[in-house]
């Protein structure tokens, strides 16, 4: 017998197909996906390096996750997890930010010209320790952990 999604998870899948339906994402619009992580630089040392990045979500599953297409945002340095992972976020979503409400231009060669098209971000994800940088809950493993998220 398979599992019952739940109401949120198809109430989220429609309000997606439903502006694409509406036709207010268009053909050309880029979907994007931005994500997390931390990972450890070196085997013998202990550091902390977090690194987003971004996925353009047009591509097919074959191609979206392969080195040419996904696209660093940025990386945060450090010995421990950052404390406030805003101040590093910032500049890629305030540069996304811009495009959406500019609209971004692209120069067309073989047609002699130029297109405005726009950006979405679709999701956003993280692993488990990331998502309370990300979110700025408490978590699993606090005194008190998190019981309702």
């Amino acid at each position: 017998m398979g599992s019952i999604p739940l109401v949120d998870d198809i109430a989220a899948g429609w309000d997606y197909l439903g502006v694409v339906l509406k036709g207010n994402i268009k053909k050309d619009d880029i979907i994007l996906m931005v994500s997390l992580d931390g990972t450890q630089l070196y085997a013998s040392k202990q550091s902390d390096c977090w690194i987003y990045t971004w996925v353009v979500l047009n591509l097919a599953p074959d191609k979206r996750y392969k080195k040419i297409h996904v696209y660093l945002g940025g990386f945060i340095p450090g010995l421990n997890k950052p404390k406030n992972i805003d101040l590093f976020l910032f500049v890629g979503l305030h540069h996304l930010a811009a495009l959406q409400h500019e609209g971004l231009r692209i120069w067309d060669s073989s047609k002699d010209c130029t297109f405005s098209l726009d950006l979405y971000l679709l999701f956003t994800t993280v692993d488990g320790p990331g998502l309370i940088c990300w979110d700025g809950m408490v978590g699993h493993s606090s005194k008190n952990g998190c019981h309702v998220y």
